[in-house]
């Protein structure tokens, strides 16, 4: 008895899901046009997509890209955080300007006293 116990333990054991099986990814192509450079863990990805002569930063999240505008010149997305906020840069009078889109719209946020600044991080 002990031993038909002892293998029916062990089929199950065998059975079992793994408790810590490795995470599953896929990998998504993103539209033409189109230069990532942050992704947070929601797979939402920012970057820079090419728009007639210019680039303008982006959000990309559930298969829809939406171009996040510019502060004056291209603009650039370098960074996303865990809720959405992107980060980066827009060239204006030949200066990179750091900014957050905010959901709304791009907020600069400004030099520190230096001729440009850039944003490479944003945390939730």
């Amino acid at each position: 008895m002990l031993k038909n116990l002892f293998l029916a333990l062990a089929a199950l054991l065998l059975c079992a899901p793994a408790a810590n099986a490795a995470p599953l990814y896929s990998v998504t192509a993103l539209p033409p046009n189109t230069i990532a450079y942050g992704i947070n863990n929601a797979g939402q990805v920012t970057g820079a997509v090419a728009s007639g002569d210019e680039s303008q930063a982006f959000r990309w999240a559930a298969g829809v890209l939406t171009p996040l505008g510019t502060l004056g010149g291209p603009s650039t997305g370098l960074a996303i955080s865990s809720n959405g906020v992107v980060a980066g840069y827009s060239i204006t009078d030949g200066e990179p300007q750091a900014f957050l889109h905010d959901g709304i719209g791009l907020v600069p946020l400004g030099t520190l006293g230096g001729a440009g600044s850039t944003a490479h991080g944003v945390n939730a």
